[in-house]
């Protein structure tokens, strides 16, 4: 109860709150104009995984070509195996993810022409880069 009898803490104690209320303005202001952006585009990153999750069966492996900067591979399930050149891709590669800059010219890559690749699904969406994913014929390389 002494600190009661310290005029100069009620001068300062108003400072104080101002200084609070202004800091959790400026944090709340902050959040709106960042924080939901960045929460928007990883709910659409999850989105776009989900519809890939969905679109590879069960047991199966997603390769990924060149799979640079691809925030939506954080939210996948399927087991993910990375593929950075043509002459990697393996006989026993079913599913190819590929950016969609790439894919008619790795569609008509003399390697995987034989394996007659065709595209199952495009995933998009905002602030997700478009990708193509290819189903290739088993057992030609």
């Amino acid at each position: 109860l002494s600190v009661l009898r310290w005029h100069h803490w009620f001068a300062t104690w108003p400072r104080i709150a101002l200084a609070t209320g202004i800091l959790a303005a400026s944090f709340i202001l902050l959040f709106n104009a960042h924080g939901v952006q960045r929460l928007e585009s990883r709910r659409m990153g999850r989105e776009v995984a989900l519809q890939l999750d969905q679109a590879v069966p069960k047991g199966a492996t997603l390769h990924v070509f060149r799979p640079y900067m691809l925030s939506m591979l954080l939210y996948v399930k399927t087991p993910i195996q990375y593929v950075l050149e043509p002459k990697e891709i393996g006989s026993d590669v079913r599913y190819l993810l590929v950016r969609k800059t790439k894919a008619q010219g790795l569609m008509n890559d003399p390697l995987l022409l034989p394996r007659e690749p065709r595209i199952l699904a495009t995933l998009q969406g905002p602030r997700v880069e478009p990708c193509v994913l290819l189903e290739l014929r088993s057992g030609l390389h």
